[in-house]
């Protein structure tokens, strides 16, 4: 390979790195915008279409795939199951991708996607009053705030999740929780 080769392959390895990050972005305010109109709407009063919860269903056991094997079709799989499930009203359906996309960002090590996913995944179970949920998501934002190595942080999401699994006695999680703040 002559010197003209290699800097014209690192200039698109270069080009590609910055185009993925500007579409990772773009998705997360994409995500945001939808999670931002169904946390100021009254989402109680919001009729479900089930017909279309078997593909919403799929489109998330595609990205949990995706993550497992640590490939970007999460973003479009996610995209899809986020607007599919929008439409048909399946608010927790929502949550559940952006909880997906969070732990999607969380292997590419963008904390701020995860942080962004994760807590509008929050306010959506919150809205919801999902217990089980909402104990689970903080349990996720914590360990963000772990894997940047802000413990306070992480210590204030675990001490939220295990009041939650206290209340609910789910010693299972309660242990996970106990053995993540033992890590801190």
């Amino acid at each position: 390979m002559n010197n003209h080769s290699v800097i014209r392959y690192l200039l698109l390895l270069f080009a590609s790195v910055l185009i993925s990050m500007r579409v990772n972005a773009q998705h997360v305010d994409d995500f945001n915008l939808v999670a931002q109109r169904l946390i100021n709407r009254d989402i109680k009063t919001i009729v479900p279409h089930h017909q279309d919860s078997i593909k919403v269903n799929e489109y998330l056991k595609n990205i949990t795939r995706c993550i497992a094997t640590r490939n970007d079709s999460a973003l479009i799989y996610a995209n899809q199951s986020i607007i599919l499930a929008e439409k048909a009203g399946l608010i927790k359906k929502i949550s559940v991708a952006l909880q997906e996309l969070g732990q999607y960002f969380m292997s590419k090590e963008d904390f701020a996607g995860a942080i962004s996913c994760f807590i509008n995944a929050l306010k959506i179970e919150e809205k919801l009053n999902s217990e089980r949920r909402v104990a689970d998501l903080n349990d996720d934002l914590a360990r963000v705030y772990y894997y940047q190595e802000i413990f306070g942080k992480a210590l204030e999401y675990h001490e939220k999740a295990i009041v939650i699994y206290q209340n609910l006695k789910d010693t299972i999680n309660i242990a996970k929780v106990l053995s993540h703040i033992g890590s801190l």
